[in-house]
């Protein structure tokens, strides 16, 4: 079933972004994580997964399964082990559960619990 059709353009002159998408009749840009990544991280995330001693966990928290489904994927081919949560309040759930990670992704503009203030919680 097709809820809505996306286009997608793949293209972008901007750094940090690949594109943009229009879903629900309103723009979206697609943010290019390892952009942001690499600048966050520099030699970590330069290392080859085989290089390294382990496998970093990553938490990436965003209510839209599109995102989640179009980041979760790239991550894990750099080599992290992709855990996904769907809210903020999923994410502090995990925590609360025992889980831990050494990098969290979060979106900022998510309904309950904001990025902003999960950042804050975490």
């Amino acid at each position: 079933m097709v809820e809505e059709r996306l286009d997608i353009e793949l293209h972008s002159e901007a750094p940090g972004t690949i594109g943009a998408a229009i879903i629900k009749g309103k723009a979206v840009e697609i943010v290019d994580v390892s952009h942001y990544l690499g600048r966050g991280l520099g030699e970590r995330l330069a290392a080859k997964p085989e290089e390294a001693s382990r496998e970093v966990r990553l938490l990436l928290v965003d209510d839209s399964q599109f995102f989640r489904n179009m980041l979760a994927p790239l991550l894990a081919a750099s080599g992290y082990a992709v855990t996904l949560a769907a809210s903020a309040e999923e994410a502090l759930a995990l925590k609360e559960k025992g889980a831990s990670f050494e990098l969290i992704v979060s979106d900022l503009d998510m309904p309950g619990m904001d990025g902003i203030t999960f950042a804050e919680r975490i």
